[in-house]
């Protein structure tokens, strides 16, 4: 039948697929087109009694009057064809307790979450309604931290029409969350619900239910006859109190337990309010502890985050308000000390490059072996070759000239050589010119006239080269 009814209306929801089958119902996802919104329907499987309808009737109209926060609502109810079904609100993903707990479960979130289901009990339990099947997968998660209690008056529905315990050879009920009564077909009342309760929370804390077996027939015994194992005895990390409230919820004799959901949830309140505290201090323990020791250490930055996490836990903790004041003022001024030291950091970069800029803007010299170029500074760090040295002193011994002398004198003789042959040849010229013209005279005139005649020519002769050596003089001077 589940999957027969995908792309078909009931009502006026269509369906669209499964999300559970269980041995009472199937649960469907719907969409209900006139108000737009995603639905889940339950429908019941039952044997077309008309007793059976008229109960089905008066159980919806019942679990539709209760309202309350932690209860899943129902929407609508009918019955079409034979098909009974309730109309619910749609959880994402059909998301329960059983599909998102933990193995086990942090203490004070299971305590919280039971907490809730105690409220939604004490309120059904005041208008007359007993769930008969609280477990798990009857507890809807919308978020991790909100509850919904689901199929109130289904269990109690199947019962009326058929055995105690079975339908068509299906058990009613989950056998490991079923109190005492219920096995021993006892009458049964608010406080079955607090049985129930009490073992999903022990499995909450504990990962495992108090008692389990092969079939369910030693399930159900051991709920009857044998006493459950201490929740810490199966996890030891849980506080002792917790025993005392799990034990008292899953005495056998139901006078010996909680009398009504709402105690068991002030219990819970009590045991998680101890807890919560106990918490705290360890947490202000490890806070000043913490901060004590960076304190010492001088990491003012922890110090302060330790202590304002302190002093915001608990504002009436003098040493922590002092503390918090002498780290805050050690801190600001560790950041001025830092600061300060960058800016100076800064100064002697900014000066070291300002150094070698001015460096790059001296002469160089190109070493001949590496062929690198040396500033004025590395010029004056780099030794002289040990032949000029020896150079230099030899010529103020001999010479006795200056060294800043030697170099321009030794790079000038060349040249004075040059115009010195340059002079003499300039002589020599003269001096045969004057002698080629002087036998000319005389050879062509004698007597008086030809002394006249030579005295004539000596005397430009004797002037020209009487110029020829002052000129030989200033060449030899320069």
């Amino acid at each position: 039948m589940s999957d027969e009814l995908i792309g078909k209306y009931l009502g006026q929801y269509l369906i669209t697929e499964v999300i559970a089958r269980g041995g009472m119902a199937t649960v469907y996802k719907a969409t209900q087109p006139k108000l737009d919104r995603m639905v889940a329907i339950k429908v019941l499987r039952h044997d077309a009694n008309p007793l059976f309808t008229a109960r089905f009737t008066r159980e919806a109209r019942a679990m539709a009057a209760l309202q309350h926060h932690n209860i899943l609502p129902i929407y609508d109810y009918n019955d079409q064809g034979g098909l009974l079904y309730l109309v619910l609100q749609y959880v994402q993903d059909g998301r329960t307790l059983g599909n998102v707990r933990s193995n086990p479960m942090e203490t004070i979130t299971a305590l919280g979450l039971m907490r809730h289901i105690c409220e939604a009990l004490d309120y059904a339990h005041k208008r007359g309604i007993v769930h008969r099947d609280i477990k798990p997968s009857n507890i809807l998660m919308p978020s991790p931290d909100w509850p919904m209690l689901s199929d109130f008056g289904i269990a109690k529905l199947l019962n009326e029409t058929k055995q105690q315990l079975t339908m068509s050879n299906q058990i009613i009920g989950t056998a490991a969350y079923m109190a005492p009564e219920q096995v021993t077909g006892l009458p049964v009342d608010a406080r079955t619900d607090l049985y129930s309760a009490a073992v999903v929370l022990y499995e909450l804390l504990t990962g495992r239910v108090p008692f389990d077996g092969d079939t369910p027939m030693i399930v159900w015994t051991k709920h009857a006859f044998e006493a459950p194992p201490p929740p810490r005895s199966i996890n030891p990390d849980l506080p002792v109190v917790l025993d005392e409230v799990l034990l008292r919820a899953l005495a056998k004799d139901p006078n010996q337990r909680y009398q009504n959901a709402a105690e068991m949830g002030a219990e819970l309140d009590r045991v998680a309010g101890q807890l919560d505290l106990s918490r705290a201090r360890r947490t202000i323990i490890a806070l000043y502890e913490g901060g004590m020791q960076a304190f010492k250490e001088g990491r003012w930055d922890d110090a302060v985050a330790y202590l304002s996490r302190l002093s915001a836990l608990d504002p009436n903790f003098q040493d922590a308000a002092y503390l918090l004041a002498m780290a805050r003022e050690e801190q600001q001024r560790a950041r001025f000390d830092a600061q300060r030291q960058i800016e100076q950091a800064r100064q002697q970069i900014s000066g070291a490059t300002e150094r070698q800029r001015d460096s790059a803007l001296d002469p160089t010299i190109v070493t001949p072996a590496t062929g690198t170029t040396l500033g004025s500074s590395a010029r004056a760090r780099r030794p002289a070759p040990p032949t000029i040295k020896l150079r230099r002193e030899e010529l103020e011994l001999e010479a006795g000239t200056p060294p800043e002398a030697e170099a321009p004198l030794a790079a000038e003789a060349p040249a004075r050589a040059r115009r010195q042959t340059l002079a003499w040849v300039l002589v020599g010229v003269v001096v045969l010119a004057l002698a080629l013209g002087l036998l000319l005279m005389l050879r062509r005139s004698g007597g008086a006239g030809a002394a006249v005649q030579a005295v004539g020519v000596l005397m430009p002769a004797t002037l020209s080269f009487g110029l020829t050596t002052n000129l030989f003089d200033a060449l030899d001077v320069r």
